[in-house]
């Protein structure tokens, strides 16, 4: 398969793809779940208009959040290639010819674009997709051109990547497919809708030369590897607060049982972070214990957000206090976790709906009158959270 085949299949896109979500065009305005100020909302309206992706037919939804999974993925990079004939020959376990995907799972497998786990000889057409798949797939899927090991050697979680993606994730992060994640690569990280729709638009601008889209961080977390101009000495201030620098324009310190990471950067969560600015949130919270408090700032950088994992099977904390201050938290952030009461400060987080804790019951507590608490839903039907204004 040649690159200038793959690029012209990319212009047949995915329109009715009904199992994907694939509808009619719309403009990313028109979506009742993407709104301007949405981080992913250019990339959207980029995909919207190009036709490349679209909402449900049966909301009229984007889905911005919903996790795709491996054979959805596989369906996409067969719809853009103009759905060739690909006979199925039952070489996956787990894989039937008759399900959606069957075909583009065959032609994907034949291509040599997307092949099963080596460990098991399955397809795992059901499971998530997560960040380094789907890079190493866009990378077989554009000819496996060489790269440069060394394009995201500089990010602090390099050494987290997978062999097997090490080209891909090179080849992401050096066509600016991929910028970070609040400074990181979070390699191993589920890949939602908005997330694809960002890195097939980006995919498409590598291959078209239009450059980046907006210029906004994949994943919304406001990560920046460039160098800041900071308005004040931050290493001044890493010195005082007894911060460690880690990596360019990053600094770490634990506090009590849980790793605090200042970075350079935004967050676009918040509709008024506009400028870049120096920030602090919680990377990892695993020997935390007890009650737990989470401050608004450090002298004077503020903490606005829990990252990926971030807490991930702690069963050690009995309660959190989470400030005003944090306007995102993370996927997994608090998954497997046995805390029985979370106590917020201020608005509801973006993505804290979406998290899946250890107990089925237990208790949020929220200021009244902060928005976002009402009629606030988990991922799933399971938990029965009992909601307490104050």
């Amino acid at each position: 398969m040649s690159k200038k085949t793959m690029v012209k299949g990319f212009a047949a896109a995915l329109s009715g793809v009904m199992m994907l979500g694939m509808g009619s065009v719309a403009l990313a305005a028109e979506y009742p779940d993407v709104n301007p100020g949405d981080w992913y909302y250019e990339y959207v309206q980029d995909v919207s208009d190009k036709g490349l992706m679209s909402g449900y037919t049966d909301t009229g939804k984007f889905g911005p959040n919903d996790k795709l999974t491996r054979g959805q993925f596989a369906t996409i990079l067969w719809r853009m290639e103009g759905s060739p004939e690909a006979a199925y020959n039952g070489q996956f376990p787990d894989v039937a010819g008759s399900e959606f995907y069957g075909s583009a799972v065959a032609w994907a497998s034949e291509n040599g674009i997307i092949t099963g786990y080596t460990d098991s000889g399955k397809f795992g057409p059901n499971d998530n997709i997560n960040r380094e798949q789907m890079a190493t797939i866009l990378y077989r899927y554009d000819g496996s051109p060489e790269v440069d090991l060394s394009s995201y050697a500089g990010f602090p979680d390099a050494g987290n990547v997978n062999g097997f993606a090490q080209n891909g994730m090179a080849y992401a992060v050096s066509n600016q497919i991929l910028t970070g994640d609040k400074g990181n690569l979070v390699p191993q990280g589920t890949v939602v809708r908005a997330v694809c729709a960002t890195m097939i638009s980006r995919f498409d601008q590598a291959q078209t030369g239009d450059g980046n889209n907006g210029g906004q961080n994949p994943d919304g977390e406001g990560g920046s590897t460039e160098t800041p101009t900071p308005e004040f000495n931050i290493q001044e201030w890493a010195d005082k607060n007894g911060f460690e620098q880690i990596a360019q324009a990053e600094y770490q310190k634990t506090i009590d049982g849980i790793l605090y990471s200042c970075g350079y950067g935004r967050n676009t969560i918040d509709p008024e972070g506009t400028e870049s600015r120096w920030h602090i949130w919680v990377k990892d919270g695993k020997a935390a214990s007890g009650s737990v408090v989470i401050p608004e700032s450090i002298d004077g950088i503020v903490v606005d957000g829990i990252g990926y994992g971030a807490f991930f099977d702690n069963v050690t904390i009995t309660d959190i206090t989470i400030p005003g201050t944090v306007t995102q938290i993370v996927e997994s952030a608090f998954d497997n976790v046995e805390i029985t009461t979370y106590i917020f400060q201020g608005n509801a987080p973006y993505g804290f709906n979406g998290i899946n804790p250890m107990p089925k019951h237990f208790t949020v507590k929220y200021p009244s009158g902060a928005a976002g608490w009402e009629n606030f839903t988990f991922v799933s039907d399971y938990f029965e959270p009992e909601f307490i204004a104050y």
